[in-house]
């Protein structure tokens, strides 16, 4: 069972790191990496930013004590030592796993969205001016523009991250008592 909610809390921790990822790209933060000195893997900065500002969301919003409660109702689905999980989890895990790209891109939207209107503005710009330096303004505007909306944005993370925590859990939940339930172990 504790493979089940590592699990789901995984792929909630790797949607903000994609998301990060997607939106450190678009403010050209490609080569700004940080060291993982436990894993000794280099992740994104903003990867790593998403990760924190989800983890607080997370424990701001009390989903940590949903997420407990449901690990203690499913010991009575499914008591110590009788759990086995079933061939066709895989499939749910799979479908949980493919969402969390939709996901991840659905929270990096409005900066994509918001820088790539700035990268046309100033490739038009550079079209009607050509004398104006346009590469060395299209970094400092997509990056301003971009953290700008980030900001704005923040305030619908909450709702978002309980969405994505509360079809996780549910999907846990689900495939701990689907085995359990059709006379499994």
């Amino acid at each position: 069972m504790g493979l089940v909610y590592g699990l789901a809390l995984t792929l909630l921790s790797e949607m903000l790191l994609f998301a990060g990822q997607i939106t450190g790209l678009q403010f050209s933060f490609s080569l700004v990496n940080l060291l993982d000195p436990a894993s000794s893997i280099q992740t994104p900065l903003l990867g790593d930013a998403f990760n924190l500002m989800g983890t607080l969301v997370v424990f701001a919003a009390g989903l940590d004590r949903i997420l407990l409660a449901s690990l203690v109702r499913s010991f009575r689905v499914a008591p110590l030592g009788s759990y086995a999980l079933a061939p066709e989890s895989a499939l749910a895990i799979v479908r949980a796993a493919s969402g969390i790209f939709l996901a991840a891109v659905e929270l990096a939207a409005p900066v994509l969205a918001a820088t790539l209107l700035v990268e046309i503005a100033v490739a038009l710009l550079g079209k009607i001016s050509p004398q104006l330096p346009v590469m060395s303004l299209t970094v400092p505007l997509k990056t301003l523009t971009g953290f700008s909306i980030l900001i704005g944005s923040l305030a619908l993370w909450p709702r978002f991250i309980e969405a994505r925590f509360a079809s996780l859990l549910d999907m846990a939940e689900r495939l701990i008592s689907a085995p359990h339930a059709g006379g499994g172990a």
